[in-house]
């Protein structure tokens, strides 16, 4: 069902038909200025401001995510923290000269060394941690000597041997003696 309108019999001349194509136009006109100057920059607008509603939702999603993982980042730094501890021990900060004399000590004296010799020697920096060597000379047999470096290796911290050197003699009663000259090494942590 089409309108038609047969243009040929309306009176454009006619002042009420004048106003009303006027107030169709001037309607036409007041709906294009509204979609043009206000709905539509209001438009691009809402549009921006969508986009950016969808941008900070987006990142309180990552940081919810982030935040549900805060429990088990705890428990994960807890644990780390308790492995550096352990980790510090056995490769601590500093040299502490005076505790590593105290521990080759009591363990010369638990396997009756008798040590000779004591002398700490230039220390040699290297990227991640610090030697320090420390010249020895004892007095023992072999299973001593064995039990001694045994013991020291099983120590919480890290220790090692280098330039063993052993020279043997035998008393009158068959007794095998020796003097060991050896270079023990502590190491420390570089921050």
């Amino acid at each position: 069902m089409a309108i038609k309108i047969d243009f040929s019999k309306i009176d454009f001349k006619d002042k009420n038909v004048q106003n009303l194509i006027g107030g169709v136009m001037l309607g036409i006109f007041a709906i294009w200025a509204f979609f043009h100057w206000v709905y539509g920059p209001m438009g691009v607008k809402i549009t921006d401001l969508e986009k950016k509603i969808q941008e900070k939702e987006t990142k309180l999603e990552k940081i919810r995510k982030k935040a549900d993982k805060l429990p088990e980042l705890k428990k994960e730094y807890e644990i780390l923290k308790g492995e550096l501890s352990n980790v510090e021990k056995k490769l601590p900060k500093k040299s502490n000269i005076p505790e590593i004399l105290k521990i080759v000590t009591r363990i010369g004296r638990e396997y009756s060394i008798d040590i000779t010799n004591f002398k700490p020697r230039k220390s040699t920096r290297e990227k991640y941690y610090t030697t320090y060597p420390m010249g020895m000379g004892i007095n023992t047999t072999y299973h001593r000597l064995g039990l001694f470096m045994t013991k020291m290796g099983q120590q919480e911290r890290v220790m090692g041997f280098k330039d063993l050197n052993i020279f043997s003699s035998m008393d009158e009663d068959n007794n095998v003696s020796m003097t060991i000259g050896f270079t023990l090494c502590a190491y420390t942590y570089n921050e």
